[in-house]
């Protein structure tokens, strides 16, 4: 990677004097340009974070950023158009506007240098001439832990703030379990959040699910059951459960069945065994259809 930065020094050099009389001001991202601020950093012995420098990542292009002023009066680009004609650049099929490629010593792929024409945002372009797509309007992200990337963020994370999962200080941890715990405190009190927190580090508990418990300030011990059946009221709970099998894959998944089974033994007096299957509770319940609290809904 290093024997190619010599290349893309040439290169961005004769560019630049190759436009040395036009009003053309060229902003270097990407690859190269992390390098070039890298080793401006260590030539002039400003101070830095890292005792290391960390590897710049391999690349064989320039990332030429443009304002999007400069697209929008098409004139003003045909000194850059015309400049890497001269030096012998040639458009990409299919990217002939933006991506242009000068070929290798063999007049092929190896040893090619390409400039890559970038701008943005997209909004500086409404109401404009301009055709605009999606292409590179986004990153690609790599599924790669953070402490894994050899700060590559790190002029980000010194001048912001790092928010992640076991993050400190504890403002700054995103852990769902933690983020519900200082959400929810305020709304349902400490016992209520302790059990709602253990919910949530065993899987119950989906931040969709936490929203809805923060928004309607539900009693814990009727939380979960009320996210299955849209109700925590005994009677609409027990009829709907009586009626259908199609909540029990939902009681299963987010395991309420403790919390189900104590909510219908205490509203009605049924012995519901721990260990006993969700169609035995139920056919326990249909026993009681005859008894007094029943004689409403029936």
């Amino acid at each position: 990677m290093m024997d190619l930065m010599p290349n893309l020094r040439t290169t961005l050099l004769d560019l630049l004097y190759e436009l040395r009389d036009n009003d053309l001001p060229l902003i270097i991202g990407g690859g190269y340009g992390i390098y070039l601020k890298r080793e401006y950093i260590r030539e002039q012995g400003m101070r830095r974070l890292l005792r290391e420098w960390p590897e710049s990542r391999s690349t064989n292009d320039i990332d030429l950023f443009l304002r999007p002023e400069l697209l929008i009066n098409s004139e003003q680009l045909r000194p850059l158009a015309e400049s890497l004609l001269r030096l012998g650049y040639i458009p990409i099929p299919g990217a002939e506007k933006y991506q242009f490629v000068k070929p290798g010593p063999q007049g092929d792929v190896p040893g090619s240098i390409k400039n890559d024409l970038l701008t943005g945002p997209r909004a500086r372009f409404e109401n404009s001439k301009a055709i605009v797509d999606d292409r590179r309007v986004r990153p690609r992200p790599l599924p790669v832990e953070r402490e894994q990337t050899n700060a590559a963020l790190i002029e980000l994370d010194s001048a912001g703030v790092v928010m992640e999962p076991r993050q400190q200080p504890p403002s700054c941890n995103t852990r769902l379990s933690v983020v519900a715990r200082n959400a929810l405190k305020p709304i349902l009190g400490e016992d209520q959040v302790c059990e709602i927190e253990k919910q949530v580090e065993a899987g119950k508990l989906t931040l969709e699910d936490l929203n809805a418990l923060a928004e309607q300030g539900l009693d814990i011990s009727t939380g979960v059951v009320k996210l299955i059946f849209g109700t925590a009221n005994p009677q609409e709970v027990a009829l709907a459960f009586l009626h259908a099998t199609s909540f029990d894959k939902e009681i299963e998944k987010k395991e309420a069945n403790n919390e189900l089974r104590q909510l219908l033994q205490i509203s009605f007096e049924v012995e519901l065994g721990a260990k006993e299957s969700l169609e035995n509770w139920r056919t326990k319940l249909g026993r009681h259809g005859c008894l007094p609290q029943w004689s409403k809904l029936c």
